[in-house]
């Protein structure tokens, strides 16, 4: 939901629009709620399985395509009055990885994207160069185990420390936080 951005006359980007990303049509569509229709699509030709999108402050796209076929599926930031690619990262020749029907993505402060991704039951961190800062999978026992990722999503720690970094490039949680999830587990 778009909540608050600065407003220019006829801008598509106001409160109480919705994006809705559809994948079978390859598009990101935008809602207006109050007037109960379509205000614009975004990613036509650009686009092949598209399962989340965001606004960014600086009013482009950012959108996971699943993009079902050997290349792998793709983050990309669109700018969303020409169309034009700004950004995308597809992960690495020999680390590719694949959303096929589901997967999220959230563009964090410092410009990298936080992604999460089911089919490999992970969530990572990648940065503007295409580094993975950090990835976080689950492990499974058999073949059949369903555990998964399905949504990831960064928010400020609760306490006043905040996350420190072990190795360069390197986030971790406190070991506190580590041992509560693993008990949970």
């Amino acid at each position: 939901m778009v909540e608050s951005r600065p407003q220019e006359d006829g801008s598509l980007f106001q409160p109480g629009r919705l994006l809705v990303t559809l994948r079978n049509l390859g598009l990101v569509a935008l809602i207006d709620l109050a007037q109960g229709r379509c205000v614009g699509t975004f990613g036509r030709g650009a686009l092949v399985t598209p399962h989340a999108a965001e606004w960014l402050a600086s009013g482009t796209l950012l959108v996971l395509d699943g993009e079902d076929g050997p290349g792998g599926s793709r983050v990309l930031e669109l700018d969303p009055t020409s169309g034009r690619i700004v950004w995308e990262y597809r992960g690495t020749r020999e680390d590719k990885f694949h959303t096929r029907g589901r997967g999220t993505l959230q563009g964090l402060p410092d410009g990298n994207v936080l992604v999460a991704n089911p089919e490999a039951a992970e969530a990572f961190e990648v940065t503007r160069t295409g580094q993975v800062v950090w990835r976080f999978r689950v492990a499974r026992s058999h073949p059949d185990d369903n555990a998964t990722v399905v949504s990831a999503r960064a928010s400020r720690p609760s306490s006043s420390r905040a996350w420190t970094r072990s190795r360069p490039g390197r986030a971790e949680p406190p070991r506190r936080l580590l041992r509560r999830v693993s008990a949970e587990m």
